[in-house]
């Protein structure tokens, strides 16, 4: 067993008394390890905290960051996508709430990152069922009120302009008629 300290980018974790170097770990809010257990800078706009020994998967966003998928090390400043916004940072942490990590890569959505009801890149839309009204995303509730107005409307409407056409069309007849007995 090699009974050398661990490299100041390491730690034992919870080990205490470790003799072992190979318990050694990527110290926790600092690092991540990949595959081959190099230890790696945290990203920026990255939450590392979570143990000693973090993978990439595990890594979870910052509140105001966002990131496409659970294996980049790339994470949104969604300040960013605020910038025409007078207050972009606020707006962005407000939308990107961080967090978000799973154990399985293909259970990753990246919608969960985002306040509820906001989704897509930097939460900067609305998901499926929800509106944007004002600056807030709202649960879209279909009723069949909503149906029956919308085709009372659309017959309505239809009503109005076959009533416009026979109007027009009898106009017509009747110039035609007027016209026909003065030639």
């Amino acid at each position: 067993a090699d009974c050398s300290p661990c490299n100041t980018d390491r730690s034992t974790g919870d080990l205490i008394g470790n003799i072992d170097n190979t318990f050694c770990l990527c110290k926790r809010g600092d690092y991540y390890q990949n595959d081959q257990s190099e230890c790696i800078a945290c990203p920026v706009g990255g939450d590392c905290s979570a143990h000693d020994g973090l993978t990439l998967i595990k890594v979870v966003a910052l509140p105001g960051y966002w990131r496409a998928n659970a294996i980049t090390d790339t994470f949104t400043d969604c300040k960013i996508a605020f910038s025409s916004s007078l207050n972009a940072s606020a707006d962005g942490n407000a939308r990107c709430i961080g967090g978000s990590t799973s154990e399985d890569v293909s259970n990753f959505n990246p919608d969960d990152q985002c306040r509820f009801g906001f989704g897509g890149p930097s939460c900067m839309s609305c998901i499926d069922g929800y509106v944007m009204l004002g600056a807030k995303c709202t649960k879209c509730n279909p009723s069949i009120l909503n149906v029956v107005g919308a085709i009372a409307g659309l017959m309505a409407f239809l009503f109005v302009l076959f009533a416009l056409l026979f109007m027009k069309a009898k106009k017509d007849t009747d110039e035609d008629e007027n016209d026909g007995g003065t030639t």
